[in-house]
């Protein structure tokens, strides 16, 4: 047995492992994840995320540089902290892959982790219907209901991977306008926040896992995760799976069912006042035009004609700029 296999061996308790298939190679080629099968224990696989840093970052829109190399290398060490120090708290409503051990430290690093298809969890979805938007709402308000008003040095102190200060270049990079005058001002728009949690960060359809009946899922990658307003992911997220005219026929009824779904579990928490309850789910849906307004300003510079940008987002970033000017 290689490191790897001794260690999945160590944890799992298994007398036998093989390296069965590559499932994903890692963005920008610094890794892939790898599923091993297992004999001998409880476990019949298991799938390693190992990080390999590149001879050579080759980003595929062209985006390599020493700046997004290291905030690349800084999301491993923040997935390495979520999945050693918070995953395990998340609950079944906000399911995660377990994490059964840690090999290396820094960004030369392998998690071994709950193989998620194993565990009845095999179901891709890319046209989400209304069971899986649905869940996957439910799932988000769940996990922000669980970390509202965390605070954590492990994560990132800014969730998700488009905030202004990460992003010099492609705001740079964008075209002269009302949304690259008023960026300063969304950002911080969301940064002053008086409700915080921890988001996700990269929550996009491709990232949740869900079972046979379209009900249930977990959630995978979390490079991006720490704190912030809960309508960022949840902008994302419906950016990720719906288009234009789509968000112009379903979205206020999606928002409308994840602050329901919010409001019940921050209820169900019994830590927060109803006044405060309230508060927070004026203040976030205030901010969801904002939160889609700051990742229209991260695309115009990154990709300008990628097609998240659309009918919908136009309008939601008139929205949030009206608010500013």
């Amino acid at each position: 047995m290689n490191e790897i296999e001794q260690e999945i061996a160590t944890v799992t308790g298994a007398s036998g492992v093989s390296r069965d298939a590559v499932l994903q190679e890692l963005w920008s080629g610094y890794g892939e994840i790898v599923r091993y099968s297992l004999s001998g224990c409880a476990l019949p696989s298991v799938v390693v995320k190992q990080i390999k840093l590149p001879a050579e970052v080759a980003h595929p829109r062209g985006w390599g540089s020493d700046r997004g190399h290291a905030r690349k290398l800084r999301s491993y060490e923040v997935e390495t902290a979520w999945y050693s120090h918070f995953a395990a708290d998340c609950g079944d409503e906000a399911r995660v892959a377990r994490c059964y051990g840690v090999i290396g430290e820094g960004v030369d690093v392998a998690l071994i982790l709950e193989d998620l298809d194993a565990a009845g969890y095999d179901r891709r979805v890319q046209d989400a219907d209304e069971l899986a938007l649905q869940a996957a709402l439910g799932w988000l308000a769940a996990f922000h209901a669980r970390w509202q008003g965390a605070s954590t040095d492990r994560l990132w102190p800014r969730g998700s991977y488009w905030h202004l200060a990460t992003r010099p270049d492609e705001w740079a990079a964008m075209p002269e306008g009302p949304l690259k005058q008023h960026a300063t001002a969304l950002d911080q728009a969301l940064e002053n926040a008086r409700f915080k949690t921890l988001i996700h960060g990269d929550a996009k359809i491709a990232n949740f896992c869900f079972d046979s009946s379209g009900q249930r899922l977990a959630a995978v990658d979390f490079q991006y995760v720490g704190l912030g307003v809960g309508v960022c992911d949840l902008a994302y997220f419906l950016g990720s799976c719906l288009d234009g005219q789509a968000l112009e026929e379903r979205g206020a009824q999606c928002c409308d069912f994840y602050f329901a779904c919010l409001e019940g579990q921050l209820l169900a928490r019994d830590d927060m006042a109803a006044a405060e309850i309230k508060a927070l789910i004026h203040e976030w849906r205030t901010l969801y035009p904002v939160a889609w307004a700051d990742f229209e300003r991260f695309l115009a510079g990154w990709s300008p004609g990628h097609p998240k940008l659309n009918s919908y987002s136009a309008r939601m970033t008139r929205q949030a700029l009206s608010r500013l000017v």
